[in-house]
């Protein structure tokens, strides 16, 4: 049982609506890939454009995450959520539409697969950094436990959600409801009231940032190393998950219910 000192971070208001707002994009994030898969077998009926969707997600999202990290460091980091999740919800929403409506070509939708990675790449760099600025520090510890279990419940119940909308509606529905969310994170992220930070006097040099930054990567091992590691761990585990998985349910096992 959670005591009253296990959730007193709650009591925090900008933490609520950062917390509220960070689960719904969590459900989107991890609705999508159900919805996606699935739209792409019933354009395509291949394993491979399903693939190819994710992939462009994917490179999309790490090729631009550097970039993201410095924009969060220079801009209100509110406002680079907001705008993350408005492209989102533009992505998904034309995802959505076109698919309800039967006109949307595959390689549009990878297209767009790719813009919605890169606009993520945005959101968690400014995400992670917010936190702080929405509790004391006292209840910093607490506040990012309460975030990793957002993403932890997220996963299956957004992976739940969309296998259950896409059997019974569709997947271009299930896609108009993933734009709902990130919606939702927008709005939620809107109300927040922090106190403007501290700038420095001279910003320093957005390349200058970059080369720095890939400089700091490159120069300690186990960082490259270990980044290496975790991008086979997702090649072997999320790709039979996200592709294999749906293709083998809609050819065998009757589709997105299972």
């Amino acid at each position: 049982m959670l005591g009253l000192s296990d959730v007193e971070v709650l009591r925090e208001r900008n933490f609520r609506l950062l917390f509220a707002a960070r689960t719904s994009s969590f459900l989107g994030t991890n609705l999508a890939p159900i919805a996606v898969a699935f739209a792409v077998l019933g354009l395509t009926g291949s394993a491979t454009y399903v693939g190819l969707s994710f992939a462009a997600w994917t490179l999309a999202q790490i090729s631009t995450l550097l970039v993201g990290g410095i924009v969060a460091d220079r801009l209100p980091r509110r406002r680079v959520m907001v705008a993350s999740d408005t492209a989102n919800f533009c992505v998904r929403a034309t995802m959505g539409a076109l698919l309800v409506a039967g006109s949307i070509d595959v390689w549009f939708l990878i297209a767009l697969q790719a813009v919605g990675g890169a606009a993520t790449a945005f959101y968690s760099p400014a995400s992670t950094g917010l936190v702080p600025q929405t509790v004391p520090a006292r209840l910093l510890q607490q506040a990012n436990g309460f975030m990793s279990i957002a993403r932890y419940v997220a996963f299956p119940l957004g992976a739940a959600v969309g296998g259950a909308v896409v059997a019974t509606v569709g997947a271009g529905e299930a896609l108009l409801l993933d734009a709902a969310t990130y919606g939702v994170s927008a709005l939620l992220l809107g109300r927040l009231r922090l106190p403007e930070r501290a700038r420095a006097a001279t910003a320093p040099n957005f390349v200058r940032e970059l080369r720095e930054g890939w400089q700091a990567f490159t120069e300690h091992t186990w960082i490259w190393v270990l980044t290496l590691w975790i991008s086979f761990y997702f090649l072997v585990t999320y790709a039979p998950f996200f592709v294999l998985g749906p293709y083998i349910a809609r050819q065998s096992l009757g589709g997105a219910g299972a």
